[in-house]
């Protein structure tokens, strides 16, 4: 596996990044489906979605 996945100009996106992203884009969904099946709010995965994005 290649550390640098792409650059554009001088941002450089690394694959360890990318696959983070994956990870919580994929938990966000998990969450989504089963917090609707237990009958929860799924409205507050939205903002700890953002703060995960934000800080991974």
């Amino acid at each position: 596996m290649h550390n640098e996945l792409f650059k554009i100009g001088g941002l450089t996106f690394y694959t360890y990044g990318f696959m983070i992203a994956i990870g919580i884009g994929l938990g966000y969904v998990v969450a989504q489906k089963r917090g609707k099946k237990l009958g929860m709010n799924v409205e507050v995965f939205d903002s700890l979605a953002i703060w995960l994005f934000g800080f991974g």
